[in-house]
């Protein structure tokens, strides 16, 4: 029996703008990878036939068809007449399937003339979106029209995805794929061997004097008379700077040009340029001025200040990065921000990153995978494209650059010897202070803060993750000494409650406030903390004192803390002998976050066989599920709509350790609720990446004020991120997705570790960012901690393959 020859499809490509066959060709090109599978039909809208030859596709077997000749008319008409020519071309070829490009009315007509015709659509730059339906106009509806009739749908970004599936998209036909102008963009870079990272030329156009402008949207021509005044007023401020403006063929912007700026001597009005000159000139400029939305992502990959000439734009990665800004079209707007970027050499440099905003350059490759798939051509998926800069330490008004960063297996190594060696844990012969660990090292001052009993609790568990890893002794001792500071200084022996700050000089009234030693205040949380350390120690040391002393401390949090609802109060006033929360402050109030509290109660339960401790961990847990949103969200008690990052993830980890005991016997009430917190740990997981994941550095947003992620970051709020991706990724329960994004928050973390010569420093993890966006020169010894255990657990479980748990969980 014959084998029947395959049946190529045709894939029709629909294009006629400038944009549009530029963002094209890197997609057949693509496509001539699959002439065994796919023949192609090209239709030419007629805007700019002379660019057909652009796309260097002569040679191929391809059907060239182009319909008709653009012509000036109202949109209706245009539309209409382009459904109706479109309409007779479907019905001429008998395309598999026809993709458009974009959002231009040629795009929206092609879509709704295949959508009559049955014909599958798919949709390249699919999902930007302003949220305004008339601006741009007639854009926004162009794109959104044929997102509801389109059946794949390639979105640039994740934030491009999310508005698609907000809208209904099916899931798994939306596709990240970056945008093919990048693509087009890189393969001109590539030929003439350009990096845009590399410092020759970061200098070189720091001190250039080009300043290059394009404008011409349709919402922007009623307002044109005040961008040219801007201009004008640049071109004047700024007399040794040349203006190189590509005037758009439309007349409106061609009259408005010559009128306002044809007299100026350093502005020069030139025709439209061929693409690979554009990219010359965008290479070349300082600042650059623009409606493009096209633009706007190629100078966010070039690392050229851009300002965007619009009142809402539907690429906001650029701006939230810090590298474009919003400047809209009234006149003085755009003179001054012009003026501070071309004066101000700070100002400039803020902005002046490249940066993988917008595409990778496998943009095409990924939407040829994607077709393949939907033809069942092959089962493979394509991988997805995500937004980054990790290259910077702290975002978009940090400075600071690092160039290279330790490996994942240097950085552990760092980080256990400062945490070991650094003089972060008091080794002086003052018995008030040996062992104990301070909560910082200040690197601009050179000293320390406080000694802080929560976090001395966690660098037992810290030390004692190292023994478990290593076998060396030394961690071990530096557990022990910790842990007799806590019970021999921090300790109030007759609550059986940790004392929270020990502040270097009690005597000075400045430093007696209501969580030092003297004042007596203490946290639940913290004291859980210590618990959960000591029966740490115990299970390492077999030594029963330990033990006694994180039992006492369970039944003070029981007694003392735990309301009928199973809640903690937050804080307790050991002088006063009663509650003292405050609502003000997340971690001073009742909430979620308590749940991590189980780590030590169950264990002690583990020990004893009594269920009261099993019985508060459970209580306090079920009770924090009622702070859960249906996306997975925790959110603060005092205000539904916040969340603090550090308190979600406290509150995963709580119910994750639960979801992972092993009690006996198989039917215990720990056993029965295993599958409830495990479900509930995921989705709060999957949340905070699908959410608090910021694209253009990799890390993690501190806070979701007001139903929106606040962009600061802090590297231990990272490390948990990781923590919780190497136990899902142990557990078989991550995408690829998922994956991808754990492996960029990875670099984010290690682009926070300290390089500095100072020893005091040196490996520790720097907090993270102040309200300005500077780096805060706190080397942090939770940060550092949580960071070794997230880079040993990562390590484990992508690198090598192997199973991690919460054991010695700091």
């Amino acid at each position: 029996m014959a084998i029947p020859a395959i049946v190529r499809k045709n894939i029709a490509l629909v294009m006629g703008t400038r944009p549009e066959i530029v963002k094209f060709r890197p997609v057949i090109r693509a496509l001539k990878k699959y002439l065994g599978e796919f023949y192609f039909t090209l239709i030419n809208t007629g805007q700019h036939t002379d660019l057909i030859a652009s796309l260097g596709i002569q040679n191929i077997p391809v059907d060239q068809r182009f319909a008709y000749k653009f012509e000036r008319e109202t949109l209706s008409k245009a539309a209409l007449r382009e459904v109706y020519q479109l309409d007779k071309m479907i019905n001429l070829v008998h395309p598999h399937l026809l993709v458009v490009q974009g959002d231009t009315t040629s795009a929206f007509a092609a879509a709704l003339a295949a959508y009559y015709a049955r014909v599958p659509i798919a949709h390249i730059e699919a999902g930007l979106r302003t949220g305004d339906v008339w601006d741009p106009y007639p854009e926004e509806g162009n794109r959104r029209f044929i997102a509801t009739i389109a059946s794949l749908h390639f979105a640039p970004t994740p934030f491009a995805k999310e508005s698609l599936l907000l809208e209904g998209a099916p899931r798994n036909r939306v596709f990240v794929t970056g945008n093919t102008g990048i693509d087009a963009l890189m393969e001109v870079l590539h030929k003439k061997n350009i990096d845009p990272n590399d410092a020759d030329l970061l200098a070189l156009r720091k001190n250039s004097k080009l300043v290059l402008v394009t404008a011409h949207r349709r919402e922007n021509q009623p307002k044109l008379a005040n961008i040219m005044a801007a201009i004008k007023m640049i071109a004047k401020q700024f007399p040794d700077h040349v203006i190189v403006f590509p005037v758009h063929p439309s007349p409106v912007v061609k009259s408005q040009a010559r009128k306002h700026l044809g007299n100026l001597d350093n502005v020069r009005l030139v025709e439209p340029m061929a693409y690979e000159t554009f990219v010359d000139r965008m290479l070349k400029a300082k600042l650059i001025l623009t409606d493009s939305g096209g633009v706007q992502e190629e100078s966010a990959h070039l690392g050229v200040p851009t300002l965007n000439l619009r009142e809402k734009t539907e690429r906001p990665e650029s701006v939230t990065a810090g590298v474009a800004a919003l400047v809209g079209s009234k006149t003085d707007a755009i003179f001054s921000a012009a003026a501070r970027i071309l004066s101000e050499a700070k100002a400039w440099e803020e902005m002046a990153r490249p940066s993988l905003l917008y595409g990778d350059g496998y943009a095409a490759e990924r939407i040829v995978t994607a077709i393949r798939g939907f033809f069942d051509l092959t089962s493979e998926r394509p991988t997805i494209f995500i937004p980054h800069w990790h290259q910077r330490i702290l975002g978009p008004r940090e400075k600071l650059i690092r160039p290279s960063m330790f490996t994942v297996e240097e950085a552990i190594e760092h980080a256990a010897n400062w945490l070991l060696a650094s003089g972060i844990q008091n080794l002086s012969g003052d018995p008030d202070k040996k062992g104990g660990v301070y909560a910082w090292y200040d690197e601009k001052n050179e000293t320390y803060p406080y000694l802080y009993s929560e976090i001395t609790g966690y660098f037992i568990s810290a030390c004692l993750y190292l023994h478990a890893r290593r076998g060396d002794a030394t961690s071990l001792e530096r557990a022990r000494l910790a842990a007799k500071w806590l019970t021999e200084q921090a300790l109030d022996t007759q609550a059986s409650l940790m004392r929270t700050r020990y502040y270097l000089d009690e005597e000075k009234s400045e430093f007696a406030s209501a969580y030092s030693f003297k004042g007596g205040v203490t946290y639940s949380f913290d004291n859980g903390i210590i618990m959960n350390s000591l029966m740490n120690l115990y299970k390492a040391t077999g030594d029963e004192a330990y033990f006694k002393v994180a039992c006492a401390i369970a039944r003070s949090l029981i007694e003392k803390f735990q309301m009928n609802d199973g809640l903690f109060h937050a804080t307790y006033g050991i002088q006063e002998g009663k509650p003292m929360d405050d609502m003000s402050v997340w971690s001073r109030h009742p909430g979620s976050h308590h749940a991590k509290l189980a780590l030590g109660l169950l264990d002690i339960y583990d020990k004893t066989g009594e269920e009261e401790f099993m019985n508060s961990a459970l209580r306090m847990c079920r009770t924090a599920l009622n702070y859960q949103h249906d996306n997975g969200r925790f959110a603060v008690f005092r205000q539904e709509r916040d969340t603090f990052t550090h308190y979600h993830l406290y509150s995963a980890e709580g119910l994750l350790y639960v979801a992972t005991r092993s009690s006996k016997p198989p039917d215990s009430p720990v056993q029965s609720s295993n599958f409830i917190f495990a479900e509930k740990a995921y989705r709060a997981f999957n949340w905070l990446l699908r959410t608090m994941f910021i694209a253009h550095t990799g890390g993690i947003s501190k806070s979701y004020i007001n139903h929106s992620p606040v962009a600061l970051e802090t590297s231990d709020i990272i490390a948990q991120t990781i923590r919780l991706g190497a136990l899902f990724k142990s557990a078989g329960l991550l995408n690829e997705a998922q994956e991808q994004k754990i492996r960029f928050i990875v670099e984010r973390l290690l682009a926070f570790q300290c390089r500095s010569s100072n020893t005091a420093a040196f490996g520790g993890f720097y907090y993270g960012q102040g309200s300005t966006g500077d780096v805060i020169p706190h080397v942090n010894s939770w940060a550092t901690i949580f960071a070794l255990q997230a880079l040993d657990m990562y390590n484990r479980a992508f690198n090598l393959g192997e199973p991690v748990d919460m054991s010695n969980f700091a």
